[in-house]
């Protein structure tokens, strides 16, 4: 089972990023279509377009009026990556598993949860990672017993663990990111992934 996630099981161990990657697109293709058939098969029509709110009970999609009891909004949300001069440098969870390479140095900016999982899946793969959070505290959310207990692991296991710091640009060299801080020193990375919330559509 561990070869459809990218690990070769002959000795030494080696992992492929390319299987990982491509395994998971197709796990998602096909998960879709599972959804897709669940919802026709429960007399659901699915229209593919752009919905327009025209009033109530009234709605627009693809230029054609049609009319609901209820309209219900879910949108969904979009990963948030600040204001900073070399944000469109940084990449977010979106498109963290469609990369055509797994880097060999990764900054990844977020405390919460998905920071710290990534910091540790990349750390685990194998890529030098540096993890920055502007709290003085990782999952922050989390009793404190356990976020200190996660903290000390992933430093133990290799992560650099940046606290009380921000990112205040990142910058395009010939070969790879420079990451400046807000303490004036900064980081090369081949990899900048922000982790730092979602806003609503």
């Amino acid at each position: 089972a561990s070869e459809g996630y990218g690990w070769q099981s002959i000795k030494p161990a080696k992992f492929d990023w390319n299987i990982l990657r491509d395994n998971k697109t197709a796990e998602i293709s096909r998960l879709n279509a599972i959804y897709q058939k669940l919802l026709k098969d429960s007399g659901a029509t699915i229209f593919h377009g752009r919905a327009r709110i025209q009033g109530p009970h009234r709605i627009y999609i693809n230029g054609v009026e049609y009319t609901a009891e209820k309209i219900l909004i879910a949108t969904g949300g979009w990963p948030y990556k600040p204001d900073i001069p070399g944000k469109e440098l940084a990449i977010t969870s979106n498109e963290i598993f469609s990369l055509g390479e797994l880097p060999n140095r990764a900054v990844i900016v977020g405390g919460g949860y998905i920071a710290v999982e990534f910091a540790g899946i990349l750390n685990g793969l194998g890529v030098k990672t540096h993890l920055i959070y502007r709290g003085n505290q990782l999952l922050k959310s989390f009793d404190k017993d356990c976020s200190e207990k996660v903290t000390e692991g992933i430093i133990n296991k290799g992560v650099q663990v940046l606290l009380n710091t921000n990112v205040s640009s990142i910058a395009q060299t010939s070969q790879s990111l420079t990451v400046n801080l807000n303490n004036n020193e900064s980081i090369t990375s081949d990899m900048v992934l922000y982790a730092t919330g979602r806003t609503a559509n």
